[in-house]
C-alpha cells in the first residue's frame, strides 16, 4: 500500500510540475487538477461559476456523449484564441481534460501567424484585418507599401477609428475637416451597410479604392487596390476619344473647306491663263491666289489634326531642313532669344516635309511667346531605338529606329492643370489674343498619321521640351517616282468621253473645263445613281473621274463598282481632301487606286489624267 501511495504521489509531483493544463473527470465533474490549471481559465471562481474555458468543454462533451478514444477538441477563449485540447475517456466514467501550456499555445500561436502572413503576403493586393473590437490584427507587405495607414499606425491591436483620425488630419480623405471626415468614415463601418467601397489618395499622390468585407461573428477585411495606373489608362482613352470626335468634326469641315478652295484656285488659274488676261491686274490676282493657297495650307494642318491629311512623306534628314528653316528662325527671334544648335544627323527619315517645317514653326512660336524677355531655344537631333517594351509606354508607337528632334526653351513653362490637355484643340496656355490653341493639336495629329509621336515635359518657372518622334524608313531599293515639272500637252484623245460624278456643282465645273481644254468629251453625274442611269442608257463612258465621298446612298467606289459590272472595266481616277491612308483604313478604297487630293492645281490635275488615262 505504501508503494502505490508513493506512486501516485510521484505522480501527481510530475503533473504539478507540467506547464499543461491537467483534469480528472468523474462524468463533468472535476475530481482533480493541477495548478496550471488555475491559469487557463478551467476552474469555477469564488461563486462557482465554470471559468470560460471548461464551459466550452462541457457544450463541446454534450454534443459528444459517445466520444471514446483519445480526440482533439477546439475550444475559443474569450480573447478569440483557439486552444485545442486533449480528451481521453477512460473506464468507470472517469476522463482526462489535457490543454496545451501557454509556452506550447505561444509556439502553436505563433506559427499559426507565420502561416498567416506568408499567406497575406502573397497577395498582391493590400490586405488589412481587423478583429470585432475594430483593433488591427495583420496586414501584408503591399498593403505597407500603398502608405495608407500612418507608419506609426502599422501595429498590432491598433484601433481603426484612432487611424482615421490621423489619417484625416493628413488630408487622406481630400479637403474638409479632419473630424468630420473621420467621424463619417468611421459611421460607415460601423453601420455594415452596403457602401463598401470608397477612394482615398495616399501621400504620395497615388488613388487607392478600398473594398471592405464584414466577415461573420464580427470583424473586418479590407482589401485596397492601388487604381492609379487604371485611371490614368481610362483619362487616355477618354482623351483619345474625345479628340477623335473633334478630329472627325475637323475632318468634315476642312474636307468641304477643300472642295470650295479646289473652285477658288482652279478659277483664279483659268482667269490667270484666260488669253485676254491684264498683267496689271496681278496687283489684285496674286493677293488672293497666296491668300487661298495659305487657306489650303490650314485645311491641311486642320487635316493633320483629324488625320485625314493627304501626306507627301519624303526621304530626308533633318539637319539640311533645320539649315534651310535656321533664317526663319532668326527672324521669328528678333535676336532675343538665342539658339543652341545640336544638330547631329541620325540618318533618314520618312515624313511629309512642308508639315513638319509647320510643325517646327508652331514649337518655335510657342517657345518664343513663353520667353518674352529673352531666353534660350535649344533644337537638339538624336536618333534612338524604341524596343517592343518601350513602344508599349507611348501612344500607336511602333518598335524601330526614330530620329529625335527635342526644342527646348527657358520660358515660364505650361501651368500644370494645363500639361495633360496641352493636344487638345483651343486649349492655350496664351491670353485671348495670344494663340488659337490649334498649333500642338495639329502637331499632335500630324505626328500621329506620320506613324511617329510627340511628348512634352514642362515645369513652370523652368521651360518647356517638346520632342517628336520621326519613324526611320524601311531599307528599300525602290526610287521615287519623278514627276515633270511642266504641264501636260494638249493631246487629242480620240474622242474619248470622261464621266464626272462630283455632288459639287462648282467643282465639277471646273474639272469638265479642266478635261474639255484636254479635247477630252465629257459627261456629268451629280450622284452615284445618276451616274448608273447614264451608263444603262448607252452613254459612252472611256474612263471615270469621280469624288470618293458623294451624296446619295452611294459614295464614289460604290458607283464604280455598278458601273463596271454594265459598261466593264474603265480607267478611274478618283479625288477627295481626304487622305489616302483614312480613305483604306475606313475601307472606302482599296491598296492600287489612282487618287488626287483637293485642293489641287490644274497641272497637278493634268499629271493625274495623263498617268490614269495614258499617252
Amino acid at each position: 500500500m505504501t508503494e502505490f501511495v508513493s506512486c501516485i504521489e510521484g505522480l501527481i509531483a510530475v503533473l504539478e510540475a507540467e506547464d499543461d493544463a491537467v483534469l480528472m473527470l468523474e462524468r463533468s465533474n472535476i475530481i482533480y487538477t493541477n495548478a496550471a490549471s488555475q491559469k487557463r481559465g478551467l476552474l469555477p471562481d469564488a461563486t462557482g461559476t465554470p471559468g470560460f474555458l471548461f464551459k466550452r468543454f462541457l457544450e463541446w462533451q454534450s454534443r459528444h456523449a459517445d466520444a471514446q478514444g483519445p480526440t482533439e477538441v477546439d475550444l475559443t477563449g474569450e480573447d478569440g484564441q483557439v486552444t485545442t485540447a486533449r480528451f481521453i475517456r477512460l473506464p468507470n466514467d472517469l476522463s482526462i481534460l489535457r490543454l496545451p501550456g501557454r509556452r506550447a499555445a505561444e509556439g502553436e500561436r505563433i506559427i499559426r501567424r507565420r502561416l498567416l502572413d506568408l499567406a497575406l503576403d502573397s497577395i498582391s493586393q493590400g490586405v488589412q484585418l481587423f478583429d470585432a473590437d475594430y483593433r488591427q490584427v495583420a496586414w501584408n507587405r503591399a498593403f505597407e507599401a500603398m502608405g495608407v495607414f500612418p507608419p506609426e499606425c502599422l501595429e498590432e491591436n491598433y484601433k481603426l477609428f484612432d487611424a482615421y483620425a490621423l489619417m484625416a488630419k493628413r488630408g487622406v480623405f481630400g479637403p474638409g475637416g479632419p473630424e468630420a471626415q473621420a467621424r463619417e468614415h468611421i459611421d460607415v463601418i460601423k453601420s455594415g451597410n452596403a457602401k463598401r467601397f470608397e477612394t482615398i489618395r495616399t501621400p504620395h499622390g497615388r488613388t487607392i479604392e478600398v473594398n471592405r468585407t464584414y466577415l461573420p461573428g464580427g470583424g473586418i477585411a479590407a482589401i485596397l487596390t492601388d487604381i492609379t495606373d487604371r485611371l490614368a489608362t481610362e483619362a487616355e482613352l477618354r482623351q483619345a476619344q474625345k479628340l477623335e470626335a473633334i478630329g472627325h468634326l475637323a475632318g468634315g469641315v476642312a474636307h468641304d473647306f477643300n472642295n470650295a478652295l479646289a473652285v477658288i484656285i482652279g478659277n483664279l488659274e483659268r482667269i490667270r491663263d484666260h488669253h485676254d488676261y491684264d498683267p496689271e491686274l496681278d496687283e489684285f490676282f496674286n493677293p488672293i491666289m497666296a491668300a487661298a493657297t495659305r487657306s489650303a495650307d490650314v485645311t491641311r494642318q486642320i487635316l493633320a489634326f483629324s488625320r485625314k491629311e493627304a501626306l507627301q512623306p519624303k526621304r530626308l534628314r533633318l539637319p539640311k531642313l533645320l539649315s534651310r528653316m535656321s533664317d526663319m528662325l532668326d527672324r521669328l527671334f528678333e535676336g532675343t532669344i538665342d539658339i543652341d544648335r545640336q544638330w547631329h544627323d541620325g540618318g533618314e527619315i520618312h515624313i511629309d516635309p512642308s508639315l513638319l517645317e509647320s510643325a517646327i514653326h508652331n514649337i518655335a512660336l510657342n517657345a518664343r511667346d513663353a520667353m518674352p524677355d529673352g531666353g534660350t531655344l535649344s533644337i537638339a537631333v538624336t536618333r534612338r531605338d524604341i524596343s517592343a517594351r518601350e513602344a508599349s509606354d507611348f501612344d500607336m508607337l511602333r518598335p524601330g529606329p526614330y530620329v529625335l528632334i527635342t526644342m527646348s526653351d527657358t520660358g515660364h513653362g505650361i501651368p500644370k492643370d494645363l500639361l495633360p490637355k496641352v493636344f487638345e484643340p483651343f486649349i492655350t496656355s496664351k491670353n485671348s489674343a495670344g494663340g488659337s490653341g490649334l498649333g500642338l493639336s495639329m502637331v499632335h495629329g500630324f505626328m500621329r498619321q506620320s506613324g511617329g509621336h510627340v511628348s512634352i515635359d514642362s515645369t513652370e518657372g523652368a521651360g518647356t521640351a517638346v520632342t517628336l518622334y520621326i519613324p526611320c524608313p524601311a531599307e528599300t531599293n525602290e526610287q521615287p517616282p519623278r514627276i515633270a515639272d511642266t504641264a501636260p500637252e494638249r493631246e487629242h484623245r480620240d474622242g474619248k468621253s470622261v464621266l464626272i460624278i462630283e455632288d459639287n456643282i462648282e467643282l465639277m465645273a471646273l474639272v469638265e473645263n479642266i478635261l474639255i481644254s484636254f479635247d477630252f468629251e465629257v459627261e456629268t453625274a451629280c450622284t452615284g445613281q445618276s451616274a448608273i442611269e447614264l451608263a444603262r442608257n448607252g452613254v459612252q463612258i472611256d474612263a471615270i473621274v469621280s469624288d470618293v465621298k458623294l451624296a446619295g446612298d452611294l459614295n464614289g467606289p460604290e458607283t464604280v463598282r455598278h458601273l463596271n459590272a454594265i459598261i466593264g472595266e474603265v480607267p478611274v481616277l478618283y479625288m477627295s481632301g481626304y487622305s489616302e491612308d483614312s480613305l483604306l483604313s475606313e475601307g472606302i478604297i482599296r491598296n492600287g487606286v489612282k487618287l488626287i487630293g483637293k485642293p489641287f492645281r490644274r497641272r497637278e490635275f493634268g499629271h493625274a489624267v495623263k498617268a490614269c488615262f495614258g499617252g
